[in-house]
């Protein structure tokens, strides 16, 4: 993961909380810039945790958005400023908050530690070499109208890497069953911040649109959304 530039020492007003060895979020007071998220308040808090990113309101650390690091399409970052984009269901598009903060340094610090902790429960899970080896020539064995339902079930026992995940998009030939392999891989990357690398596989944006929409829809299903207030 890429280093910001240098920034000011971390001070209580910029940074709320650093526990990160213990799985609890860090805390960061951040301007935003986007005017979606203007509306919400001249000042919120970014919380990165284990999880991913959770917007919260400054003064009674209310949630007013959270975002799982398999929904985190990309971030960027230069010297005062952090953004990051992610699929919007709402309006069925990707979208970016951007934000002005001091400490992108220790933000981006914070990001790595956590995402190498979820990559390394991950990798103790993770499909070895050989067995993948022969999933691929199962896979060529496998009727083409077959695979998408094979690769699924094997995608409930071991965790990808999104090279990998690449790979078994590519045994696939219909759209409908490349856009299914890549849902079912999309909890299974050992690197799920690169899920992008699958959608690519995809040729058509309304194709990606699609998996995101099946993927927070699935999620949805699943979960209690986070209050948007």
């Amino acid at each position: 993961m890429g280093q910001a530039p240098s920034s000011p020492s971390s001070s209580p007003d910029d940074v709320l909380g650093s526990d990160a060895a213990t799985g609890a979020g860090n805390r960061f007071v951040v301007q935003p810039v986007t005017p979606q998220l203007k509306a919400k308040g001249a000042t919120l808090v970014l919380e990165v945790d284990a999880l991913g990113f959770r917007l919260l309101k400054p003064t009674t650390l209310d949630a007013v958005n959270a975002f799982g690091w398999g929904e985190i399409h990309s971030w960027l970052h230069s010297p005062g400023r952090f953004s990051f984009r992610f699929y919007e269901e709402k309006s069925q598009s990707i979208v970016e908050y951007s934000f002005k903060l001091q400490q992108v340094d220790d933000l981006l610090a914070s990001m790595e530690v956590f995402i190498e902790a979820v990559m390394s429960q991950r990798k103790a899970k993770a499909i070895s070499d050989t067995d993948f080896e022969q999933l691929i020539v199962q896979l060529e064995q496998t009727t083409p109208a077959d695979r998408a339902a094979r690769i699924s079930t094997a995608a409930q026992f071991c965790f990808f890497t999104s090279l990998q995940g690449s790979t078994l998009m590519g045994t696939v030939e219909n759209t409908f069953d490349k856009m299914d392999v890549a849902i079912a891989l999309h909890h299974r990357l050992i690197d799920q911040t690169q899920f992008a690398t699958l959608l690519c596989c995809l040729e058509c944006e309304e194709d990606r649109d699609n998996v995101w929409h099946r993927i927070l829809t699935n999620k949805a299903h699943k979960q209690p959304a986070c209050p948007a207030t």
